[in-house]
């Protein structure tokens, strides 16, 4: 069963909150600074869903992009996986390039066996380098060839997304593009049954990918051709973003969410 769209970001924000408040600074583990960007994900996604204002959906990113870039300064290099960086989608939603180079300087730059698979590295790699360091193809391309590999090992549409990129393919990139969205869209089945997330998870990104927009962001970086409507990724969602710069710890507080206050859009 779908939850109530405004109750599964109230429950959201409550689990935000609970955590903000017993979190030490001391303790930058993986686990609770990858919770905590994915709530304020979910949270953004929510508002905007629910009140089809793409800036609310950007203010909670830039929130969650400034918890995990504090994370990946002081964290200890076992706890850290470039595959696992998912708010380089999220800073690219927002036009952030100041946050985009800064993810990508302080991703790992090796692979980190314990947590991630090399084609899962390698993809989140090159794209940190193409589009957040704006290294050249020639650059990243002992990557490309590595990627490759595999690729034709286990076929990964995402070597055919990133490739179409590259060369700035219009059609390879829609095909990549439509393949790749389906999937995505089945990871999200309603109810949540076949998604391994929560509920609330599950009923808020199920219309919405920060992973889907940032791909077409990158096509707007790359002058392909797109069109107006994209699953995944709403028009009104591809807003140029005005947020502001945040205080320093901004993300460490968060507002309250035990009054339910949105209103369903007409």
């Amino acid at each position: 069963m779908e939850m109530y769209l405004p109750m599964a970001v109230k429950n959201v924000g409550l689990t935000l909150e609970d955590i903000l408040s017993h979190i030490s600074g001391a303790e930058y583990k993986f686990l609770y600074y990858d919770k905590i960007s994915s709530l304020y994900r979910q949270i953004g996604v929510g508002a905007y869903l629910i009140t089809d204002n793409a800036q609310a959906m950007f203010d909670m990113l830039e929130l969650g992009i400034q918890s995990y870039i504090e994370f990946l300064e002081k964290a200890e290099d076992s706890e850290k996986a470039i595959s696992k960086t998912a708010v380089f989608f999220d800073a690219v939603c927002c036009q952030n390039k100041t946050a985009m180079e800064k993810l990508a300087q302080l991703a790992p730059q090796q692979l980190n066996p314990r947590k991630e698979y090399d084609e899962d590295f390698l993809y989140m790699r090159i794209l940190m380098d193409f589009f957040g360091l704006e290294k050249t193809r020639q650059d990243v391309q002992i990557m490309l060839d590595e990627y490759e590999k595999f690729h034709n090992d286990y076929p990964d549409e995402r070597f055919n997304l990133i490739i179409a990129l590259l060369d700035k393919n219009d059609k390879a990139f829609h095909n990549s593009l439509e393949l790749l969205t389906n999937e995505r869209l089945g990871r999200y089945a309603k109810g949540g049954d076949l998604y391994e997330g929560t509920l609330e998870e599950a009923s808020i990104l199920s219309d919405v990918s920060t992973e889907v927009m940032a791909w077409l962001w990158f096509a707007r970086f790359q002058n392909i051709d797109l069109g107006s409507k994209y699953a995944l990724a709403p028009d009104s969602a591809m807003q140029v973003c005005q947020t502001t710069p945040l205080a320093e710890g901004a993300w460490r507080s968060c507002e309250s969410y035990r009054s339910l206050e949105y209103t369903d859009k007409e």
